[in-house]
């Protein structure tokens, strides 16, 4: 701390009153080279008249002079102990905890004003006053050297404004200007003030709040964010808030309010940069913050990962979300093992399945969500692996599953007459990002998903996506397919039957691992997809009762037409009815089903007429 507030001081050395002592340098080795203070700032603020400041007392005791020094000295001496990120001069902070140890366990508050202020003043200084509302202000002053203590009161205990309120309380540090602070502290230590005042005033996240910040702000996060990820409008960051910069909320009796969390907490945060930035992922940033925004105190669900907060420092944007052990799509790819307490080889299939039947009650709650008074629902439009976090609790062997990342998720109104948005195909004017609904009621364009395997067909290749619930559903059935697979075979199997999905039986190659394919306008969902749930699923569960509702509810999901495809409640109730037929059965593991025509002899299996509710012919172009 002192050797960023030093670099500053040496400008102006010549200007401290002999005595003075100079942050990070040696009194004795004082600069006595010409020096003029940097350039002046004008401010708009009208700046009040202070009353004559008090000399200082030249008949004060020796003896309680050196008292003072050795208190400011042991002071001084303890703030780069407590200074987070000291390597960064940009990026340093001192947090309210580090100051309160210092006042408490290094020099009391009633210390300090009996022996460095009290003796200075005529009036009696209230000491609990300046322990609630001036401590940083104090560390401030001690820290750049001030040394005018006789003026401490009239200049911040006693001060009032215009309006007759004292704005120089330490909540009010951050929006002091250069030319309010430099008319009662002087050029010089009003510059220095200033220059100091956002290191000891780091941002205090607020759960639930989205704050905009002036440039110079610092995020309270102590160490240097680890790079969990990167998108189309963003970086996603590991950070930990610092101890005591944190208030979340906390019911205490029967109404709720904000506690400041002692410790550190983790966090992810996605970091949405200004600069530089294209007018597409402009876009998408602006989507992404209204959508937070539109959805601060909607999300109460426990399958969703609701965010803490939102903060705009300048240009960048920050969204917070308390830190997952991963996501899904990297547990199922690669460490869906390291969640596991007690190994299992392969993984039981009941708690994956449990687990994404939450998923779909977090759909049903996002599919039923009303917004306002405009009768509007919401679907998320871009749900897949990467945005399921996965959270390592106690009881469950496969975590803890929530739906995240509403980036591009959108609005639509429902229809008039109570009609369902799978009953009735959407068109733009019912179809609203937040943003453009905020702005105007009218929609030019429409949000739109990045193109992926998970995509329902009624959004392939069409420059306005005509999304709805139904394309939630389709993607959530995507998902379902790979859990089991997952489940059942492990990881390496589930990348041997993505890969399947690149390539039909003749060899030739599909163009991508979509689970449908297009051909001569029409959409049918791909053989592979159909022959892993009728041949091996149905081999794993024994041709059981699980098999039978398996097989109906992919029926139902892989629907070509999104309005004939479940709900998301049909869903959550077809993965509920799973999981309890699965009980009564035990799954083979250690054996792939027999070939396939010894498997349609076996099960009676015609692959012209299977699962029939899935293949069902062309979707309309809407």
């Amino acid at each position: 701390m002192c050797s960023i507030i030093a670099t500053i001081v040496n400008i102006f050395k010549r200007l401290i009153k002999p005595g003075g002592r100079v942050p990070g340098s040696n009194p004795s080795q004082q600069d006595t080279s010409e020096s003029q203070p940097l350039v002046s700032e004008s401010s708009d603020q009208p700046v009040e008249s202070e009353p004559s400041p008090t000399p200082a007392d030249p008949n004060l005791e020796s003896e309680s002079l050196a008292t003072s020094s050795d208190l400011l000295k042991k002071i001084r001496s303890k703030l780069p102990g407590g200074t987070e990120r000291s390597d960064d001069e940009l990026e340093s902070f001192v947090t309210i905890n580090s100051l309160k140890n210092i006042w408490t366990n290094e020099v009391k508050v009633e210390d300090f004003v009996a022996v460095v202020i009290q003796p200075r003043v005529s009036s009696v200084v209230p000491v609990e006053f300046v322990r609630e509302n001036l401590l940083t202000t104090l560390t401030i002053l001690v820290d750049i050297g001030w040394e005018d203590w006789q003026n401490f009161v009239l200049f911040y205990v006693n001060h009032k404004n215009s309006q007759g309120k004292n704005d120089r309380l330490d909540d009010g540090i951050p929006s002091l200007t250069r030319s309010a602070l430099q008319s009662f502290l002087g050029t010089t230590y009003g510059w220095l003030f200033f220059r100091a005042r956002h290191i000891y005033t780091p941002i205090v996240v607020t759960e639930g709040t989205s704050e905009t910040y002036d440039k110079g702000r610092r995020l309270p996060f102590v160490n240097e964010g680890k790079l969990l990820g990167e998108g189309a409008s963003g970086k996603v960051y590991e950070e930990t808030i610092a101890g005591g910069q944190l208030r979340l909320l906390s019911q205490v009796g029967y109404h709720m309010e904000f506690k400041r969390m002692n410790r550190e907490y983790p966090v992810a945060r996605k970091c949405l940069k200004g600069k530089d930035i294209s007018e597409k992922d402009l876009k998408l940033r602006e989507n992404e913050v209204q959508n937070v925004k539109r959805f601060r105190g909607k999300l109460s669900h426990d399958r969703i990962a609701a965010f803490l907060a939102i903060i705009t420092i300048g240009e960048d944007i920050s969204i917070l979300q308390p830190l997952a052990a991963m996501d899904l799509k990297k547990f199922l790819y690669e460490q869906g093992n390291l969640l596991l307490r007690h190994p299992m080889d392969p993984m039981d299939p009941i708690h994956l399945i449990q687990e994404t039947a939450h998923l779909a009650g977090a759909l049903k709650f996002l599919h039923n969500l009303q917004i306002e008074i405009n009768q509007e629902v919401c679907c998320h439009m871009d749900l897949k692996p990467a945005n399921i976090l996965v959270f390592d609790v106690e009881g469950s062997p496969v975590g803890k599953w929530k739906i995240t990342d509403f980036g591009i998720s959108s609005f639509h109104t429902l229809q008039k007459h109570g009609h369902d948005a799978r009953d009735k195909p959407m068109d733009s004017s019912n179809l609203l990002a937040p943003s453009e609904f905020v702005q105007k009621r009218s929609v030019l364009t429409k949000p739109r998903r990045a193109e992926g395997p998970y995509q329902a067909p009624e959004v392939d290749g069409l420059e306005e996506k005509t999304a709805g619930r139904g394309s939630d559903i389709w993607s959530l059935g995507c998902i379902f397919w790979q859990v089991l697979i997952f489940g059942i075979r492990g990881s390496e199997e589930l990348k041997v039957m993505d890969a399947k999905r690149y390539k039909r039986e003749n060899g030739m190659s599909y163009g991508n691992d979509y689970f449908y394919y297009k051909e001569s306008d029409k959409f049918f969902l791909k053989p592979e997809v159909n022959d892993w749930v009728e041949q091996e699923l149905r081999h794993h569960f024994r041709d059981s009762t699980a098999w039978e509702t398996c097989r109906h509810l992919f029926g139902k999901i892989f629907q070509i037409e999104k309005k004939d495809r479940y709900s998301a409640e049909d869903v959550q109730q077809k993965l509920e009815k799973v999981k309890q037929e699965l009980g009564n059965i035990e799954i083979r593991r250690d054996s792939r089903p027999p070939d396939t025509a010894e498997s349609n002899e076996q099960y009676g299996f015609d692959r012209t007429n299977q699962l029939p509710t899935i293949i069902v012919g062309p979707t309309e172009q809407e």
